[in-house]
């Protein structure tokens, strides 16, 4: 079986003064969680937001459980990066193939 597991977050970025500094940290939070997971990871909401940042991460993997383990260490991971995270929501479900 296929499982995909859904994890988004916004980043609280009112302490940032531009765009430019906004995406900054949104990179470093993006960055360090691809090198350190199986991960897809994106902002990809409030772009044009200098006060937040909506990110997305997605993996594949055999086992529900395993999804859930892994988006759940990227929440922590971005969390402890020193901005505020919020709305923060995992959901994994089966993929089935269609047969056609």
């Amino acid at each position: 079986m296929t499982y995909v597991g859904v994890l988004h977050f916004v980043v609280d970025t009112t302490a940032c003064h531009s765009l430019k500094e906004k995406r900054a940290v949104v990179r470093s939070i993006v960055a360090k969680a691809e090198r350190h997971f199986p991960i897809s990871i994106s902002e990809v909401d409030h772009q044009n937001d200098v006060t937040r940042a909506g990110v997305s991460a997605v993996v594949v993997h055999s086992d529900r459980a395993t999804c859930e383990r892994i988006l759940q260490k990227v929440d922590g991971q971005a969390r402890s990066h020193g901005v505020r995270i919020y709305d923060s929501a995992v959901d994994v479900f089966r993929w089935t193939p269609d047969d056609d």
